[in-house]
């Protein structure tokens, strides 16, 4: 990849920025907030939780995560991305409930 497209909605901007700056960027700002997390915290890192979370707490819809993500199609932005961090039994119990809700 040679850069990664940033865009500003409210300004209707969008500008090519060199990966090189972004992780640059980002490790000033572990550095910044004190944070040791071993090489933990990258850019993928944050798009993942950025996506699982806004598909999986948020709701969005796969497709709408997929046209943010830039996936043609949206079975590639759930294979990859949406992962609901709560264990097995926790999300069975949470949609046999909405189930059971929406009746």
């Amino acid at each position: 990849m040679d850069h990664v497209q940033c865009a500003w909605a409210k300004q209707n901007v969008s500008v090519l920025i060199p990966p090189t700056n972004l992780r640059r960027a980002l490790a000033a700002a572990k550095k910044a907030a004190r944070l040791d997390v071993d090489g933990r915290l990258s850019l993928h890192s944050l798009r993942h939780s950025f996506v699982s979370y806004i598909v999986t707490e948020l709701e969005v819809a796969p497709t709408t995560a997929a046209e943010i993500l830039g996936h043609a199609d949206p079975s590639t932005t759930l294979r990859l991305y949406a992962r609901d961090a709560r264990d097995d039994a926790t999300v069975v119990e949470d949609v046999l409930a909405r189930v059971a809700g929406a009746g």
